[in-house]
């Protein structure tokens, strides 16, 4: 399959389980933001950025299956790339985020205890917002619609991705075999290209590569560093003694383990792409193949993207809380043995997750979470005494 086909493909596959999924996600966040923590500002935050990005999607499968011809305008054109640099930015610094949050309240339970607070968390989460639109502000001023003349004979949109990709480089005309100052024939027909220019200039090359090495750098070198950092001192301490009598070592390794790697699987892929672009395409420090390239780099943005979808299952499908939000929606039809289960299950489930999630300086919340446990199950044994109650007076009466 083209890339042409499949690139709009993934796509709208990322468009159908990322928008659900993490619409179900936030919707569960809000509903149980009694019992918020500290590290559940990050992910709502992180929840909502991939949100925005995966309502764009649509946008760029229709820009692939419409031949690379952008017909929403100059206004969508530029939202929909910066979405997607902020999205970018956004997603790996509430990742970082957490992963520090993490390591505060594993590690340093007690001398940073005065720094997990709300008020804080907030404040971490606005500088983020921040930080990632200021890191999109090339994408604001370069993402543009160009009108270019294509010979409809040998244009070959295998060979031409990098130019028409949402996050792709600035390439001239000329890297489509065509001169934009060069007559055409009667059959050439004109594309408005959505793309990321740079003008022409002495200092074109020095910029663009600079550009591609700052996303790779600040949008995932560093932050992976300091996850690996973070959650590699989690797991040294976890090894060393028990956080909670109620957690298991094994489920928090695991759980470490299957963040890093999520994370380094989808984006390691275009990260080395963007350098190796930079390096050898711009800078030429390097021979480039630009054929490769342009072959391969449209699916490694792709993989990237796909992350928007697994972040839910990753950072809200392996929790407790959530589970204890399914089941009591889910179950409001069940028995009365499957209502006390469920029940019994939540207590024990919502008590281990605020400890192992929540250091010494959350203890409020936990005691509002089991006053509130302890409300539903006396109000379930009430109601058991009274239709015990009521079946004792029909056999009496009988």
């Amino acid at each position: 399959m083209e890339t042409g086909i499949l690139v709009p493909v993934i796509l709208f596959i990322i468009f159908s389980v990322g928008v659900p999924g993490n619409a179900i996600v936030l919707y569960v966040l809000v509903q149980q933001r009694r019992t918020w923590t500290v590290s559940t500002h990050y992910l709502i935050n992180l929840v909502i950025a991939d949100l925005l990005f995966v309502l764009t999607t649509p946008l760029w499968g229709h820009y692939y299956l419409n031949k690379f011809d952008w017909v929403f305008g100059a206004g969508l054109c530029k939202l929909s790339a910066a979405i997607t640099s902020i999205n970018m930015y956004g997603s790996v610094f509430f990742l970082t985020a957490m992963a520090v949050d993490r390591w505060m309240a594993v590690v340093h339970a007690i001398d940073w205890a005065h720094y997990r607070k709300h008020q804080w968390a907030r404040w971490a989460c606005f500088a983020i917002w921040c930080a990632a639109v200021v890191l999109s502000i090339p994408r604001f001023l370069y993402q543009i619609l160009r009108a270019v003349p294509v010979r409809a004979p040998t244009f070959n949109t295998k060979y031409s991705t990098p130019l028409l990709l949402p996050n792709g480089s600035s390439i001239d005309a000329t890297s489509f075999g065509v001169n934009p100052t060069q007559k055409q024939d009667d059959e050439s027909v004109i594309r408005t290209y959505c793309t990321f220019y740079i003008p022409s200039g002495e200092s074109k090359a020095l910029k663009a590569g600079f550009i591609e090495l700052l996303h790779a750098l600040i949008g995932f070198i560093i932050p992976m560093v300091i996850i690996c950092f973070c959650y590699a001192r989690i797991l040294i301490t976890v090894k060393s003694k028990l956080i909670s009598k109620n957690v298991k070592k094994d489920r928090i390794s695991k759980l470490a383990a299957l963040i890093i790697m999520a994370f380094f699987i989808c984006w390691l892929p275009s990260q080395v792409m963007k350098i190796y672009s930079a390096l050898g395409g711009w800078w030429r420090a390097f021979s480039f193949d630009k054929t490769t390239y342009h072959i391969v780099y449209p699916y490694t943005l792709c993989l990237a993207w796909i992350n928007s979808c697994i972040n839910p299952l990753i950072y809200v499908l392996t929790t407790k809380t959530f589970h204890d939000f399914v089941n009591k929606h889910c179950c409001t039809g069940c028995n009365k043995s499957a209502r006390k289960y469920v029940l019994r299950w939540t207590r024990v489930g919502r008590q281990e997750t605020i400890n192992s999630e929540e250091g010494g300086n959350d203890q409020q919340g936990t005691h509002l979470v089991e006053i509130h446990t302890k409300e539903e199950v006396s109000k379930n044994v009430s109601d058991e005494r009274f239709e015990k109650k009521k079946r004792d007076e029909s056999t009496s009466r009988l």
